[in-house]
């Protein structure tokens, strides 16, 4: 299904759900920036008017400036969580759901739903270990005879200060997806951005020992384009090389250019995992129209790659049942 397919769509039957969901995007917009001019002038008068009433250490000042901040985008998370609640809700049930009906039947939608943190952990994509573990709009089903699972994912892990304060820091937030295959693969294939090499040498030794137990080695591709912006680590040389053919590294390109994002990929006993960073992927939008088409079209074209990595990826092909 190309975009102009969906834009039959967008006109005909989604138009009177957009139009009654645009009014609330409104009223919802309106409130908010009132409360956001509320919250500056407050935070600009506290800043400005407690030194003239007592005298504040530099330190102590910069300490002040970030708990106004923090009280802030506190009190802003809040209320636009209350009251965009329903909003949210309507969008999903009568946009995302339906486009992802629209694309293929056989899908189910859950706005709540998130992927397994199981199977998070079996991806071995994200070693570190996280505190926090939060998504939602999970998609389930199967693409011809290959079972499919997606959903946005934000895992986290937190640290303290000095001080005690507790700060919050994203491992992975983006489409988190997985495919399932009727054979299993020998060993396993992991395939990093390259900026993830930096990182792999920051953790330094605790990854080399994991990837020491498990035998992963680093796997130089023929692929010069593809050496530019991947990293592959395998415990099998020859079957990576199997699994990653021309063809497929050559998708794998495609998916990057088009998302413009890192990505990370693995091959791990009978699944493949895809982990694309981005921000929330189905969220509706509050401070610009939903009938502006640019963002229509960003909805389509992320769930139109995320169903279509079976596609792209060639994962129906009988080329797996040989490994």
């Amino acid at each position: 299904m190309n975009f102009s397919s969906i834009l039959d769509i967008y006109y005909k039957d989604l138009y009177p759900a957009l139009k009654e969901l645009e009014d609330d995007r409104i009223k919802i917009a309106k409130k908010l920036k009132i409360l956001i001019a509320f919250l500056i002038i407050i935070s600009l008068l506290i800043i400005f008017g407690i030194p003239k009433i007592i005298d504040i250490k530099e330190s102590d000042f910069a300490d002040m400036l970030s708990t106004v901040f923090t009280i802030d985008v506190t009190v802003y998370m809040l209320y636009s969580s209350f009251i965009t609640a329903d909003y949210r809700k309507d969008f999903k049930k009568k946009v995302i759901e339906k486009l992802i009906k629209s694309l293929d039947e056989n899908l189910n939608y859950d706005p709540n739903g998130v992927f397994p943190s199981s199977l998070y952990k079996n991806s071995l994509l994200f070693l570190k270990k996280y505190d926090k573990y939060e998504g939602d709009d999970l998609v389930t089903g199967k693409i011809g005879k290959v079972s499919i699972i997606f959903s946005d994912l934000h895992t986290q892990y937190k640290t303290k200060n000095s001080k005690g304060k507790t700060r919050w820091h994203t491992i992975f937030k983006g489409l988190f997806f997985m495919a399932d295959f009727n054979k299993n693969f020998k060993g396993i294939t992991l395939i990093f951005p390259d900026t993830a090499q930096k990182l792999l040498g920051y953790f330094g030794q605790f990854f080399q020992e994991i990837f020491r137990k498990r035998g992963l080695k680093l796997v130089k591709m023929d692929n010069i384009e593809f050496e530019k912006e991947f990293v592959v680590y395998s415990s099998d040389q020859v079957e990576a090389r199997y699994i990653l053919t021309p063809n497929l590294m050559e998708k794998i390109l495609k998916i990057k250019r088009l998302k413009k994002t890192p990505i990370y990929i693995s091959f791990v006993n009978n699944h493949i995992f895809i982990a694309i960073s981005s921000k929330d992927n189905f969220e509706p939008t509050i401070f610009k129209s939903l009938f502006d088409i640019e963002v229509f079209k960003e909805y389509f074209l992320t769930l139109k790659l995320s169903i279509g990595l079976v596609e792209e990826l060639n994962l129906n092909k009988r080329l797996w049942s040989r490994l």
